[in-house]
């Protein structure tokens, strides 16, 4: 019995919600986080509201309601928000996040999403890392970030979002001899390293 307690106290000490991100398009977002708890994960909940007229687009009795059960991969947990499960309102929407372990313990966080203006054209920008050159690296592409974390660099999630347009392109330069990438803005500087 002792053992046991001393595993849920462990448990809870070391339990995280990290890491949370969302894309936003015209028909909602998709939330993303890490959950870290050395127990395992038994479930993970998102129940998502507008404070427009209250609470009244929250599904009843949404602790036990399937509806906002996230998917959980390994340590990554997900959820998609449509506005049309949500009256199609526009505005502040409030997304709680609620984790669970094995043993019952829970943690929280709050992700609040404008959905009032439209919402610009972005690409996420993958970040990937590996550990044996120590170098991050960055792209656009999930297929490019997928096949190097299936040969061992470490996915780190989303950098940062680019707009898909822009008069301003950045420039991805690599050098085979050193093994690195270089990321840069300036035309000139990309003429004068490959010459």
């Amino acid at each position: 019995m002792l053992l046991l307690w001393i595993q849920r106290i462990r448990s809870f000490l070391i339990f995280n919600i990290l890491n949370i991100q969302y894309i936003k398009d015209s028909k909602g977002y998709t939330v993303t986080c890490r959950v870290e708890d050395e127990s395992g994960i038994e479930k993970v909940l998102f129940p998502t509201w507008t404070p427009y007229n209250g609470q009244d687009d929250l599904g009843e009795n949404w602790p036990n309601n399937p509806a906002y059960v996230g998917k959980v991969e390994g340590n990554k947990a997900s959820f998609r928000v449509n506005i049309a499960d949500h009256n199609n309102e526009l505005g502040t929407y409030i997304t709680d996040i609620y984790a669970f372990d094995k043993y019952g313990n829970g943690v929280f966080e709050r992700l609040v999403v404008d959905m009032s203006a439209k919402t610009p054209e972005r690409n996420a920008m993958y970040r990937v890392y590996n550990p044996g050159s120590r170098e991050h690296f960055y792209t656009a592409s999930a297929e490019e970030k997928n096949y190097l974390t299936s040969i061992g660099w470490i996915d780190e999630g989303i950098g940062w979002y680019a707009p898909t347009k822009s008069d301003k392109p950045v420039y991805r330069l690599y050098h085979p001899v050193v093994g690195d990438h270089h990321y840069t803005m300036d035309k000139h500087e990309v003429d004068y390293i490959t010459t």
